[in-house]
């Protein structure tokens, strides 16, 4: 099984280009220099036990993926590890489209990004890759204290960061 995290330069317009495939992302030395926003990226092989009893990946698996890459990216920003007494994202909304279906043993790649923030929330999207893309989705976090559920504003320096890095739209604060 492989699995592994990075923070590496990869477009955002990825995401969105059904003709991309793992290994021109890999590959392409354009992207070493892109000047546009990173992606946090999370090689991984599919593994037997994410399996259906259809041979074909369980729906739960893509969200697990996702939730991976969203945590190398919050570490990526220098974020401290997740405690109970240190602020951090807590899911509020998920969303998955499957664009099709996969199998054990295939490899794939998951990037993603922060779309949006505001004072307490962010929109991070999704991309699951394996020659094209086979699913994307999104999830919206609210950033609090795990040992109270107070939520808790987003230091300016990690809005500044994500801005800087993902071209994140900055929106006022709204309830969310």
């Amino acid at each position: 099984m492989t699995r592994t995290a990075h923070a590496s330069p990869i477009p955002f317009d990825s995401c969105d280009r059904p003709e991309a495939s793992i290994a021109a992302l890999f590959l392409s030395s354009s992207l070493a220099s892109a000047s546009t926003a990173h992606l946090p990226t999370s090689l991984i092989q599919v593994r037997w036990s994410e399996v259906d009893a259809f041979g074909h990946v369980n729906n739960l698996a893509y969200l697990g993926w996702c939730e991976e890459t969203r945590n190398a990216y919050i570490e990526s920003l220098g974020v401290p590890s997740f405690t109970r007494d240190a602020p951090g994202p807590v899911i509020k909304e998920l969303g998955f489209t499957y664009d099709r279906s996969l199998e054990h043993g295939e490899k794939i790649l998951v990037t993603g990004r922060v779309a949006w923030i505001r004072n307490t929330s962010f929109r991070m999207e999704f991309a699951v890759w394996n020659g094209a893309r086979v699913g994307h989705g999104h999830a919206i976090c609210i950033w609090m204290l795990n040992a109270t559920g107070e939520k808790v504003t987003v230091s300016d320096e990690l809005r500044r960061l994500i801005v800087e890095r993902d071209g994140a739209e900055l929106l006022s604060s709204q309830a969310q």
